[in-house]
């Protein structure tokens, strides 16, 4: 498949199979999209988690508990007024935007990025310049200060894990978010209990934690946030807009689901299943008969240039100790990588790593060639992504640069998924659908462009393809939607040569038709959201990728 056809249209979503006990809650056996006829094999990932029971709160610590939250909640309003009069004072200037992110962090941060990454809700937000604060807010951090030792002690004995109090200051802090932080802890018996897990380095081991106060912390940010919603909506009704209050509340509400610790060690098993699984199915309940003729499946990631060069790609998830699972405790296989988030300690650690896979001096790996082979192996990385997610219906809606990190294991080149806490599904008609907007949308824009496998279409027959899915995306009362009227104002939308991405414009479409009474899905949106970031990332120039590879082979000759 041609690298500008990688990211085009898409489906969605989540695959749970039948062996997996604890997520089959989920959705009925029916509307999962199950592989068929798949040879039985057994991993660590197979193991259904057992989930421990979080530690009992009397009525006293709830008491307490309640008054610590409230006096949080009220430093937090005012740290919210002084930063609300601060950009009041300077116009509203991105930079005082920015400072506001910045000291704030967290959730509010995010929730701001979440508005920059639609130009439809930023021109809405943010007005004329709204590119001026997408740029100020694109590098500010959302993480949050360690836990102290106190908290870390409470999370670890509530997971019931077995840590060596004398070496606890001694740990090694592996990345701290906006929710939670990695610590590599080291236990009293110098290895995990669970001897399945081989793979885990014995003398310790790697712990995601959430801490209660930083539970309660983004809990209150989350009420405060739908409060000062309701207040710009109450002052200036016209401002957001329904579609776009409705996606605003979908994303806030969606916090609330990564703050369990044992929904993304479900992901992280699902995933690993979807990447095992996926050879070996002779044949997915989606398939090309499935579809309709607007509508294709993705290929797997075309690797031809690392073949050539002799290295052999794998894509994986770290192994999850099932022993340990809570809500705010996750224990993993320590990863000996480094995210494709690039900066200078990560690109020298980058730089090692390929080294190794290449079997070259690092000299050779130049600060043009390092960032052609990052580009392209996070390239590599999305459309693995699409293509799971079309194949087997499974996809992390919180994909980016930060959540992919790259090793080296026994001279392959091993490409790990991380923090799926944000991980969703969609039945078979969504995921049929969702592919079959974005395709129609871009015949939309270029006229000509579907794929030479698929029959031409008019205009006409491309609109209704998108009038169509949204019937199948959304919810509505029937008989009381103007859909006839939705078509007209995607026509006067979409015209062709929109310079546009058709995720982006999907968006769009999704916030107007609110008006109209049709309501899309968070799930639904989340996927458009993350296919958005996804288009946003320049795909690699394959000639100058292919003119380094054939510079490293020949090193790799000498």
């Amino acid at each position: 498949m041609p690298a500008s056809l990688a990211i085009q249209n898409a489906s969605s979503i989540a695959i749970l199979f039948p062996d997996n006990p604890v997520a089959s809650h989920k959705k009925k056996p029916s509307e999962l999209l199950i592989p068929k006829r798949v040879a039985a094999e057994s991993s660590v990932h197979d193991k259904p988690l057992h989930q421990r029971k979080i530690e009992q709160v009397n009525v006293v610590q709830r008491f307490f508990n309640a008054i610590g939250n409230g006096l949080y909640t009220c430093y937090r309003s005012i740290q919210i007024l002084g930063y609300s009069i601060n950009i009041m004072v300077r116009n509203g200037s991105p930079k005082s935007v920015q400072q506001a992110a910045d000291g704030l962090g967290g959730v509010f941060l995010k929730l701001l990025q979440f508005i920059c990454s639609s130009e439809g809700m930023a021109k809405k937000f943010f007005g004329g310049n709204h590119e001026d604060y997408t740029k100020a807010l694109r590098h500010v951090s959302s993480s949050n200060k360690p836990m102290s030792n106190r908290q870390l002690i409470r999370c670890l004995e509530a997971a019931g894990i077995d840590y060596e109090p004398e070496l606890l200051d001694d740990r090694t802090n592996l990345g701290v978010g906006s929710i939670g932080e990695v610590n590599d802890i080291y236990t009293k018996s110098g290895q995990t209990q669970d001897p399945t897990l081989a793979k885990i380095t014995p003398k310790s081991i790697v712990v995601k934690l959430i801490s209660p106060a930083n539970e309660a912390k983004i809990l209150s940010d989350i009420n405060l946030m739908t409060l000062l919603m309701k207040v710009v909506n109450f002052i200036a009704p016209g401002k957001l807009g329904s579609g776009m209050k409705a996606s605003l509340t979908d994303f806030i509400e969606s916090f609330k689901s990564e703050l369990n610790l044992a929904e993304e060690a479900i992901n992280t098993q699902t995933q690993a299943r979807v990447f095992s699984k996926l050879p070996a199915c002779e044949k997915f309940e989606i398939n090309d008969q499935d579809l309709e003729p607007i509508s294709r499946l993705y290929d797997p990631p075309d690797t031809e240039l690392l073949d050539n060069l002799g290295v052999k790609l794998k894509f994986k998830v770290p192994e999850i100790d099932s022993r340990y699972t809570t809500r705010r405790s996750m224990v993993m296989q320590r990863v000996e990588g480094v995210t494709l988030t690039a900066s200078d300690k990560n690109d020298q650690q980058l730089r090692a790593i390929l080294q190794r896979v290449l079997k070259i001096p690092e000299t050779v790996i130049t600060k043009e060639r390092l960032e052609v082979l990052r580009n392209s192996i996070k390239f590599l990385a999305f459309s693995q992504w699409l293509y799971c997610y079309s194949r087997s219906g499974f996809f992390n809606a919180d994909i980016h640069d930060g959540n992919i990190m790259v090793a080296e294991e026994n001279g392959a080149l091993c490409v790990y998924f991380i923090d799926l806490g944000n991980a969703l599904q969609h039945t078979k008609e969504q995921t049929i659908a969702s592919q079959k907007i974005g395709v129609a949308l871009r015949e939309l824009k270029e006229p000509g462009s579907l794929h030479e496998s698929m029959p031409p279409i008019s205009r006409q027959q491309a609109l209704d393809a998108v009038i169509d899915s949204l019937k199948k995306l959304g919810k509505f009362k029937a008989g009381a939607v103007d859909w006839q009227a939705i078509k007209k104002n995607i026509d006067a939308l979409v015209k062709a040569g929109d310079t546009e991405a058709p995720e982006k414009r999907s968006i769009e479409i999704f916030d107007m038709i609110y008006q109209y009474g049709v309501k899309t899905p968070k799930d639904i949106m989340a996927l458009f959201r993350a296919m958005t970031l996804i288009k946003g990332n320049k795909p690699p120039d394959m000639e100058k990728m292919k003119c380094i590879a054939n510079q490293l082979r020949q090193q790799m000759k000498s």
